[in-house]
Parts: structure tokens; C-alpha cells; sequence
């Protein structure tokens, strides 16, 4: 198994049928597709709704896990938890942390395939 500390790329290539030109596309189909969902996330925080929290939270963390980001996939699991109760008294550093494990993850990604990911 191929583990880079926050990437599982094992989990990747399973989920690519062992192709590395899928593996990097489904990587950065995740990109594309998360970071307008944690943008998402971000505004249902800003406007206190922990309903759309807890939701987006549990989307994106499934997108992760199977892409091979189980650190991730666990913050946000654990945020998708905490916020179907209300709001985290904890949710702005919960929130810098998936940020900071995001941009870990990609370049994790980047280092590994040798290319750039969507930011």
C-alpha cells in the first residue's frame, strides 16, 4: 500500500481500476467538484446553518474517502457529526484544518503524479 501520511493512493487506484490517467482524473474531478462544496460549507458556517453544514460535510466526505484522502474524509465526517447537533462551538479551526488538509492532500496528489491539481 502506497500511504503519503494524508493520501492513501492504494484506495485511488482501486477506485480507478488501477489506471493511473483515470486516478489523476477522478483527482482532479475532486477538486473541480470539492472546492466549490467547501465554499459551500464555509457559507453555511458564515450564516449559522448547521443542517447545510452537516450535509455538505457528509458529501465531501465521502468524495474523499473514496478518492483516497482518509484524513480528510475523517475531519470532515467528524464535522458532518458534530453539526447534525448545531453549530461547533470549534468550527472556524475545524474549518482552517480541512482547509490546510485540502491543500496538504493536493500536494501530496501533485508530488506523487507529477502534475498540478485544480486549486
Amino acid at each position: 500500500m502506497t500511504d503519503l501520511g494524508t493520501i492513501n493512493v492504494s484506495n485511488l487506484m482501486d477506485a480507478s481500476g488501477g489506471d493511473r490517467e483515470i486516478a489523476i482524473s477522478l483527482v482532479t474531478l475532486y477538486f473541480e467538484l470539492t472546492g466549490p462544496e467547501i465554499t459551500k460549507l464555509e457559507e453555511a458556517v458564515r450564516a449559522g446553518d448547521s443542517p447545510v453544514v452537516s450535509a455538505v460535510a457528509h458529501k465531501c466526505a465521502g468524495s474523499s474517502s473514496s478518492c483516497g484522502m482518509p484524513v480528510l474524509a475523517v475531519m470532515l465526517k467528524d464535522l458532518e457529526k458534530a453539526s447534525a447537533q448545531g453549530m461547533p462551538a470549534d468550527i472556524t479551526e475545524r474549518m482552517q484544518k480541512i482547509r490546510e488538509e485540502m491543500a496538504a492532500v493536493r500536494t501530496a496528489f501533485e508530488a506523487h503524479f507529477g502534475c498540478s491539481f485544480p486549486a
